[in-house]
């Protein structure tokens, strides 16, 4: 092996052997054939198998076990770092699709809230119109613009709360109200 280690530009080992199989002046000697080229050492036996006083040659970066288990661990470190970012984007995206199911669950009190105002609206401003027979061209449309504004006015509110209640079961005695208060059906 020491006479070829100058045609790697790794070498990994892990051997059984009691002692060093590449001591410094091999590595020294393999470095003169390489012309000084860099060249990486990692050693992962037990006991070691590259002497330790090798990495003290310009351009040889010796790895042992150990070294490799601080890798290991700074990586480790920074997954855990990363898991904990991760859990809590998915913390926030979890909420805010409850949040939406919730909202869905609103959507139809809100859209029977909104056609019993509108079929209120529409008798009420054609029961008015009958009684204004004398009106104008233009002022129905005047007077219909303004019962839809007065109806939007005063569902806004309304709405609002349903839409943005965060609270599930919140937003579930809302719902609640709001059907029993105006006698929408279930």
């Amino acid at each position: 092996m020491q006479e070829r280690a100058d045609e790697a530009d790794i070498i990994i080992t892990s051997t059984g052997a009691p002692h060093f199989i590449l001591n410094k002046s091999d590595i020294q000697a393999a470095l003169r054939r390489r012309k000084n080229r860099p060249i990486f050492l990692i050693d992962i036996a037990v006991p070691r198998d590259i002497d330790p006083e090798a990495n003290k040659c310009d351009n040889v970066f010796l790895y042992d076990i150990d070294d490799l288990q601080m890798v290991v661990a700074a990586n480790l470190k920074e997954r855990e770092k990363e898991a904990k970012k991760a859990s809590e984007i998915i913390a926030h995206e979890v909420g805010r699709f409850i949040k939406e199911c919730a909202i869905m669950e609103a959507v139809p009190t809100i859209a029977q809230l909104s056609s019993l105002m509108e079929n209120i609206r529409k008798r009420e401003l054609e029961k008015a119109l009958k009684r204004l027979p004398e009106l104008e061209n233009g002022h129905s449309e005047i007077l219909d613009a303004m019962t839809v504004s007065m109806i939007k006015k005063i569902l806004h509110h309304p709405i609002a709360r349903l839409k943005g209640s965060d609270d599930p079961e919140d937003l579930k005695s809302l719902i609640k109200a709001a059907r029993e208060l105006f006698g929408l059906k279930d």
